[in-house]
């Protein structure tokens, strides 16, 4: 009776606002980000998945999507849990940009739904690896959001995070308003590995918010494979 009493103080002066819609949540719940109807409307990233990409591919007789059948990565296959568009995409936004680092743990939880509804292999890999932010950026933003996610993700599977394995070195400009090769031209070059830590012969879970073209991702599995690595896994939210 109490508890029902307090939610609802909490509902008349304090409403819980939907993430997306900006409506109100009701009934309040703690630790809610987002109102039922938006989350029933993200599109999840369901199989068969495009065995380089991981994307959804139409037809069960192909396992290569049409981007992907005359692209060459570095990573030895990706996958991601939701599809970029709606309210996924508003969410990662907020997520990345706007500050809202709380989101964090919500879209991990959502990303471990994913690892465990399709029985991703992820304990046989050595390390957990975030995508870095260049110091500038960093500075800006306060936190990387790739790192977040990768803590949660580690710390759910009892993992070893390496947060400092990487380093980018060039503050390149946004990737976003790039095509597909000027994407590539903008990241070459701007990674290094940080010569402490030995990846040799390790298997890598590469953790990223989101793949568009896999530039990104890429160049770095390549400098993470030149310093001696085994095996490089993308995985990100959506795609």
């Amino acid at each position: 009776m109490l508890k029902n009493f307090l939610n609802n103080l909490l509902n008349i002066f304090y409403p819980a606002r939907c993430t997306v819609c900006k409506k109100d949540i009701l009934p309040y719940k703690k630790d809610k980000y987002i109102c039922d109807l938006c989350l029933n409307s993200i599109k999840k990233n369901i199989p068969p998945f495009c065995i380089k990409c991981g994307r959804h591919i139409e037809g069960v007789d192909k396992m290569v999507c049409d981007n992907c059948k005359d692209k060459t990565y570095y990573f030895d296959r990706a996958f991601s849990a939701f599809v970029y568009e709606g309210p996924i995409k508003e969410l990662l936004h907020q997520f990345k940009y706007n500050g809202k680092d709380f989101l964090g743990k919500f879209l991990a939880e959502m990303l471990i739904e994913f690892i465990n509804t399709y029985q991703l292999e992820i304990k046989k890999f050595d390390f957990v690896v975030p995508v870095p932010l260049h110091s500038a950026k960093l500075r800006q933003r306060e936190y990387n959001q790739a790192e977040v996610l990768a803590t949660y993700i580690a710390k759910n599977f009892h993992l070893t995070l390496l947060k400092d394995a990487l380093y980018k070195i060039k503050n390149t400009p946004s990737q976003t308003e790039l095509d597909a090769q000027r994407r590539m031209e903008n990241i070459v070059g701007s990674f290094k590995i940080n010569p402490k830590i030995n990846l040799k012969e390790k298997d890598i879970l590469l953790i990223d918010d989101i793949l568009t073209t896999g530039a990104t991702t890429s160049e770095i599995a390549k400098i993470i494979k030149l310093s001696g690595a085994k095996k490089v896994i993308v995985l990100t939210l959506a795609s």
